[in-house]
């Protein structure tokens, strides 16, 4: 790990080395307040682009690794949890490094679907 590298990860305002071990934009908006993500995304950078701040307490640093902690198993295709403010939907799992998933922002709750870690 080269110095250039930790600074980068630190100050980068996206998660370059996603682009670069994938070769695609981690994140792509694919609706009104809905963008399909990249697992290897990490969740410091996720919370920088949408302003939010970042829960210090967190054990996962990608968004794939944060669906493993939230669902409390290997994430499935088609499996859902609620994380500030947003509802992430698995559309791809493969390996961790081909994880899809999308993420809405101010979807309603179902009744029964609370998660105490949305504001």
């Amino acid at each position: 790990v080269l110095l250039s590298d930790i600074l980068e990860t630190i100050f980068a305002p996206d998660s370059e080395r996603v682009f670069q071990l994938t070769d695609r934009n981690p994140m792509e908006k694919i609706g009104e307040d809905q963008w399909r993500i990249s697992g290897l995304f990490s969740v410091r950078a996720f919370c920088r682009c949408f302003r939010l701040k970042f829960p210090e307490e967190l054990e996962s640093a990608t968004l794939g690794g944060l669906a493993a902690e939230k669902l409390q198993k290997i994430p499935e295709e088609g499996d859902s949890f609620r994380w500030n403010g947003f509802l992430f939907q698995v559309v791809s799992a493969g390996e961790f490094a081909d994880m899809v998933l999308e993420a809405s922002r101010n979807v309603p709750e179902k009744k029964g679907d609370a998660d105490p870690n949305v504001p």
